[in-house]
């Protein structure tokens, strides 16, 4: 804070050495004039007023504005020069032009105010002495009476009572500089603080001031909203385009501006490339040690923003999911029930053990289409959970001959063919072991399901860095209509084939969650009654060195 306040004080210096030297340039003019004005009685100057006097003066001021005019750099020498060459041409000035009770005497007090500043109090008392010396060598260069010896000292008394009150106010003037440097270094502080823990947290934080402007934000910030341009100065609402959840634009500073507090999480950031990010937005605001005086700028706001998208997301699809889910169960739940009770019916009365075998089979489809829900319920809720993340290294050749040896009694019982084509050593992959299993499961099983004659084929093939995975069918085929939709859950075809074969719906949309989990993408390829083929890629692990 000292050398800001050191540098105040030169820089107050400075200015006063250029007023000097500006003073300079008109100071002979005005000398000029003046002395024709008296010499022609038109205004009154100094009894010792004479042509060669006002000459000589003319002639000193003028070399001495020559001077300043050439030597510009300012210095603690030349300032002292400028200074002292002043009170000497004033003191001139006011003996032989324009006389001690005249009212330019009164620019002597600027002249103390001027030595105060750049050297300090102690020094005013030269200037003091020197103005009384002047008038002094006054009274005896001419003849004077005791009222004219008494209006010199009250004009010496009158020049000390100015000059006290310009020392007063620059000393006022001085504390209250002093007073605001103070407070600008511990508001530096306190920024510089701000600014650390700023950047040092992963929370989305920015500041702005009262109106509106952007000052500190932090990476997480510029990464939250996806730009790597300088924000600074910015307006809030420029570098956060905000909309609400019905599409209407909406103003944070304006929110902020009315309500001083802000909690919303109900609004929407558009990036350009048309993707939206659903924002938890925290304000409040901020008082500076001098808001009531300054009001404008010092006053802010500090903003915290959060990336909600997945978690409402989430949200709003488990909602969904339980109503679904809720209403799926009903219908199973409800077949069983009424078979079941159709079934004690008919055992009570002794009916044909026939109709109690058809009754026990279509009950135990039933819950056996029960518990392929939960089945993969489960393995939708262990995936939400992350139980089964477990990286590990999986011989794909060997994965292979497992899922075909696991299913060729399946296949075989509907009179199909499994094959497997997968040629030479496949190589390794690191992923979850039980996400992968589950993908190739749900794949074999539903070909096997909706293939009625023909075959099943599963490729593996390895190329240079991947692997790729593919279960293809000869069996009903999906139309161009319910392609779009079988990745969603509980979504069955109104084909009649579909139909024919007990399904929960959420194999394939257990199967892409499962993807994302893997980090891949399922292509599919489909022809009506020609058969399907799903397919995804996985990294091979590279070889130890």
């Amino acid at each position: 804070m000292q050398k800001e306040f050191t540098g105040t004080i030169g820089n107050l210096s400075d200015q006063i050495d250029t007023s000097l030297r500006g003073v300079a340039i008109f100071l002979p003019i005005f000398v000029g004039i003046f002395g024709a004005l008296v010499n022609y009685r038109i205004f009154e100057g100094s009894p010792l007023f004479s042509i060669s006097s006002w000459i000589a003066v003319l002639t000193l001021v003028t070399v001495l504005s020559i001077m300043m005019v050439v030597i510009k750099k300012a210095s603690v020498v030349v300032s002292a020069f400028y200074l002292i060459a002043y009170h000497a041409v004033l003191a001139v000035e006011l003996l032989y032009i324009f006389g001690i009770n005249s009212p330019i005497a009164a620019t002597w007090s600027l002249l103390i105010l001027a030595t105060v500043i750049l050297y300090g109090l102690r020094w005013a008392v030269a200037s003091y002495m020197t103005l009384a010396v002047v008038m002094y060598i006054y009274t005896l260069l001419i003849d004077v009476g005791p009222n004219e010896i008494a209006s010199i000292l009250f004009s010496l008394v009158i020049q000390v009572m100015i000059s006290a009150v310009f020392i007063g106010i620059y000393f006022a003037e001085l504390d209250e500089r002093k007073k605001l440097l103070r407070s600008n270094e511990r508001g530096a502080q306190q920024r510089d603080a701000m600014v650390t823990i700023i950047n040092g947290t992963t929370q989305p934080i920015f500041t702005a001031n009262a109106r509106g402007k952007i000052r500190i934000y932090n990476a997480a910030f510029l990464n939250l909203i996806d730009t790597n341009s300088s924000l600074t100065g910015k307006s809030v609402d420029e570098a956060l385009p905000l909309f609400t959840l019905d599409d209407k634009p909406f103003s944070l500073h304006e929110a902020m501006a009315k309500q001083g507090h802000v909690e919303r999480d109900d609004v929407i950031f558009k990036f350009n490339d048309g993707d939206q990010m659903r924002l938890h937005l925290s304000g409040n605001k901020v008082l500076s040690a001098f808001s009531a005086k300054h009001h404008t700028d010092n006053d802010g706001f500090i903003f915290m923003a959060r990336d909600i998208t997945k978690e409402k997301s989430l949200e709003e699809e488990r909602d969904e999911f339980v109503s679904v889910v809720s209403h799926e169960l009903r219908t199973p739940i409800a077949i069983t029930e009424g078979t079941i009770s159709n079934l004690q019916y008919l055992i009570e009365n002794k009916a044909d053990p026939k109709k109690l075998n058809s009754s026990l089979t279509d009950a135990h489809e039933q819950i056996l289409l029960l518990s392929r829900m939960v089945n993969d319920l489960g393995t939708l809720s262990r995936a939400e959970r992350g139980v089964g993340d477990e990286l590990e290294s999986i011989d794909v050749k060997e994965l292979a001959e497992d899922l075909y040896n696991k299913y060729v009694g399946s296949a075989k019982d509907k009179g199909l063919s499994l094959n497997l084509d997968a040629p030479g050593k496949l190589g390794t992959v690191i992923t979850s072991r039980l996400y992968l299993e589950e993908m190739l499961q749900n794949f074999i099983t539903n070909s096997i399901k909706y293939t009625k004659k023909g075959s099943v084929t599963i490729t593996i093939k390895a190329s240079k860095n991947t692997v790729n995975f593919a279960v293809s069918d000869t069996g009903i085929g999906i139309s161009k209509s319910d392609l779009n939709h079988i990745f969603e859950k509980f979504y069955r075809s109104e084909d009649f084939r579909t139909r024919e074969t007990s399904g929960t719906g959420l194999g394939l949309y257990v199967t892409h969650k499962l993807m994302k989990k893997l980090g891949t993408k399922i292509d599919v390829k489909s022809r009506l009654n020609h058969g399907s083929s799903f397919s995804f890629s996985l990294p091979l692990e590279k070889p130890k060195k």
